[in-house]
């Protein structure tokens, strides 16, 4: 290619579209209907390593798309960073933002690569969940190497204690996670695969030059908790942009013209778009910055006061929202050089006086239980070493709990549990609430039958099956708002 700025129509172009979205996705298009006509129940997905690879036929934004699900999995350790896992999904919802995503992720070592062959720390699998819940996946998995009774095997260490713990944290929040949704992005982060495509012609091995700019530009703005979105360089053209106040333009040699002139186009209209001074691409009305950390600092800046501040640059903050409720997850990141365990063991806990947009809202720990008062204009708020905390803020604080039963029920019957949730003011909470149902026997055992609920608007409505040879006698129910751990019976 002899200039930046490369025709829709051109060959190569056009030729790389072909192997990804005719060849790959076309493949995977066909397994998908085997499975859609056999088990529909069952939801496909694309399991790489690399979302980014038109050399190999790998582009998510075609190759996902006749999947069910976005899944994918990461090396931790040869990457550098566990907040890897925020790169890989978003590379991966490219054009399907509507599908769940699964993850999967390394811990321990290989002796077959030089990432060290050491057992996995409760640290590293502590960090290594943490990113991935925030970064939005329905799913969370881990893989190892090494047989049973090798140093590079888990099973009796403190690392699958650790993974207990983190399943038991998950059981516990994750029907709110499942409500809820990652809040709308103000930034976007262009990915082009117009660029993929010419640094093929430049070198074999070009293509990860281009993905480095990518990454770059992205963590710059993660860091500075501006929880960007990757946006392909066809969902800007196909008028998808439109939504944020901020589009960076990574380190790029190449782009398309109908690329170019959406870009152009969202200047003009008055949306920041900020493009990094290496590229000799020229968008008019774009702002040139020196290096990545430039562009997200002129962003976040564009932006203004975010909804909670972590105020630190080793914790990341991710919103989540549903109705009446916004859920933040702060990572605390275990930043360091060093990819092996040491790393973990060296990490410490965060205490923080965070910033918040909203003043007038009641803030809780949800973890904890308990309510987070103001420290001047400072929120406390605590974040365990290579851990995370879950930080939900409602519009009027938690006041009861009303739990509404039949008094008595016969085995085979059923029994029928309307649940509201009252805020200090006597009003029902219109938010949305984690409660902890807890239906104990009369041997104070609990059952089967308890669970977490998500409350919306304040209410739930839970109906219970009694077994016919469940014990006789007086069983009790218990029901907890998580956040505020005000319980009712």
């Amino acid at each position: 290619w002899g200039g930046a700025v490369i025709d829709d129509n051109d060959s190569w172009l056009q030729w790389n579209i072909f192997r990804v979205r005719d060849c790959y996705a076309d493949y995977t298009k066909s397994l998908a209907e085997v499975i859609d006509r056999t088990a529909p129940q069952v939801k496909l997905g694309s399991f790489v390593v690399k979302n980014l690879d038109p050399q190999a036929g790998l582009y998510a934004y075609h190759h996902m798309a006749p999947c069910g699900a976005v899944s994918c999995y990461d090396y931790p350790r040869a990457t550098g960073t566990d907040a890897n896992a925020f790169f890989m999904r978003q590379s991966g919802i490219m054009g399907n933002r509507q599908k769940e995503s699964w993850m999967l992720n390394w811990i321990g070592g290989d002796p077959s690569l030089a990432m060290g062959t050491d057992t996995a720390s409760p640290g590293e699998v502590r960090c290594q969940f943490w990113n991935m819940l925030a970064a939005g996946n329905r799913v969370i998995s881990f893989f190892r190497y090494g047989e049973p009774g090798t140093k590079e095997c888990i099973e009796g260490t403190p690392a699958l204690e650790e993974l207990g713990r983190a399943g038991a944290i998950a059981r516990k929040v994750g029907p709110l996670f499942v409500a809820a949704r990652p809040a709308a992005a103000k930034v976007a982060v262009l990915c082009s695969f117009t660029d993929y495509c010419g640094s093929l012609l430049h070198s074999i091995g070009g293509w990860w030059g281009v993905r480095a700019a990518l990454r770059d530009a992205f963590f710059a703005a993660l860091v500075e908790n501006l929880s960007p979105e990757i946006r392909a360089e066809e969902e800007l053209i196909t008028g998808q942009a439109g939504n944020y106040r901020v589009i960076i333009v990574p380190n790029i040699r190449f782009i398309r013209k109908s690329a170019l002139a959406e870009l152009e186009k969202q200047a003009a209209q008055g949306r920041l778009v900020l493009i990094n001074a290496n590229s000799p691409i020229s968008i008019r009305g774009a702002v040139r910055c020196s290096t990545s950390k430039e562009m997200a600092q002129l962003a976040k800046k564009a932006i203004g006061p975010l909804p909670l501040d972590p105020r630190s640059p080793e914790v990341t903050v991710q919103q989540f929202v549903a109705p009446g409720l916004a859920m933040f997850v702060l990572v605390n990141l275990a930043n360091g050089a060093d990819r092996i365990k040491t790393r973990y063991a060296k990490a410490k806990p965060a205490s923080l006086a965070a910033a918040v947009s909203s003043r007038t809202a009641a803030y809780y720990d949800l973890l904890a239980g308990k309510a987070l008062p103001f420290a001047g204009e400072d929120l406390p708020i605590s974040v365990p070493a290579a851990g995370g905390s879950i930080i939900v803020a409602y519009d009027e604080p938690v006041g009861a709990v009303q739990i509404g039963l039949k008094e008595s029920v016969v085995r085979g019957g059923g029994q029928q549990l309307s649940l509201r949730v009252k805020t200090k003011a006597d009003k029902v909470s219109e938010s949305t609430h984690l409660l902890e149902v807890v239906v104990s026997n009369m041997a104070g055992e609990s059952t089967e039958y308890s669970q977490m609920v998500v409350a919306e608007s304040g209410t739930a409505t839970i109906s219970i099956p009694i077994a016919s040879n469940d014990p006789l006698g007086p069983w009790k129910v218990a029901v907890r708002e998580m956040a505020s751990s005000v319980s009712g019976v």
